[in-house]
């Protein structure tokens, strides 16, 4: 099977400084000269993120008539294996690299703001870079760049706050991580990525829907839930004869098992689930999504805090749960 590399502009919500290679299957690289940087620290930054991907062999036909050109086939591939790849790292790391969405909306240029100059304009969400091509040969040269600093990993992923002059990092055990994901099972890594997904969809929706954010990052431990579970006979009702599924009790189980046994995480698990069930069955959300929060309330601020740590400890639970699938590989 031949193999092929592309590149593309991803993007960071820190400046990218330094290269951080996965052995031969992706790398990522801090900005040419030649790209864009944005005009603040916390922003959308450039990175470019070059990965290995397998050529086409299937030949594939629309319709049983019209047969996709190769080059296209190719394309999918290489679009398949990045995906899988960000979807991943969005979970591994805590300043994920993305890509947009080619969502359009009126918008204002930031850069050009002064006194009667504000002029809305239509616009599609996107960034590109002057001549930058995306077949490439092969991982580019790292001469005069230097590593991405690493962090140690149980306080990487236990870190709470950003500083104003902080920088794209990598926790220290990352390598070690992914080669866990990539010895998964075909149907563990098909649920993992299905986990990193709606934990991505929680990312995406944080500051425009809380609720909705917050039952993505629950779902996400559910997906895996069900994998720890799928073996596992189900109880039935001595009464009713009806199948007792215990939802509550198996997520709870979940939380101790891969997050903390402590009596108080045990009452910090029950407490998320409390939220996820006023959420999704009685409509009960977060403050400020059905009516506007008014001036000076500080309730959101208690929300955004409390979600803030169950992201911490999605991420934790999730990355504890890889690592217990692959002991021994």
């Amino acid at each position: 099977m031949t193999e092929m590399y592309r590149q593309a502009i991803t993007l960071s919500s820190l400046p990218v400084t330094g290269w951080y290679r996965y052995r031969d299957v992706f790398k990522i690289l801090p900005p040419n000269e030649l790209l864009k940087r944005p005009p603040a620290v916390e922003a959308h930054h450039p990175v470019i993120f070059q990965w290995k991907y397998p050529e086409s062999t299937e030949p594939r036909s629309i319709s049983g008539h019209f047969d996709i050109p190769k080059w296209v086939l190719d394309k999918d591939s290489a679009a398949e294996k990045a995906r899988e790849i960000l979807l991943v790292l969005g979970v591994l790391l805590n300043n994920r690299i993305f890509e947009y969405h080619g969502r359009q909306s009126w918008f204002v240029d930031l850069e050009e703001i002064g006194p009667g100059t504000i002029d809305p304009k239509w616009g599609q969400e996107l960034y590109t870079g002057k001549d930058f091509k995306g077949t490439i040969e092969g991982f580019s040269s790292i001469e005069g760049i230097p590593k991405v600093e690493t962090v140690e990993t149980h306080k990487y992923f236990n870190r709470r706050f950003v500083t104003y002059d902080a920088v794209f990092d990598t926790p220290k055990d990352l390598t070690f991580l992914l080669d866990k994901f990539f010895a998964l099972s075909s149907e563990d890594k098909k649920s993992f990525l299905s986990s990193c997904a709606l934990f991505e969809q929680g990312i995406e929706t944080w500051s425009t829907y809380p609720s909705l954010s917050f039952v993505g990052f629950v779902s996400c431990l559910e997906t895996l839930i069900n994998v720890d579970n799928k073996d596992l006979a189900l109880e039935r009702c001595k009464e009713c004869g009806q199948e007792r599924h215990r939802v509550t009790h198996k997520f709870r189980e979940f939380f101790l098992k891969y997050g903390n046994d402590s009596a108080e995480f045990k009452r910090y698990a029950m407490k998320i689930y409390k939220y996820r069930s006023k959420v999704v069955h009685t409509g009960e959300l977060f403050n400020g999504e059905v009516m506007p929060l008014q001036f000076g309330s500080d309730a959101r601020i208690y929300d955004d805090d409390f979600r803030r740590s169950v992201i911490r400890t999605c991420r934790i639970c999730i990355v504890n749960w890889l690592l217990s699938r692959t002991n021994g590989q």
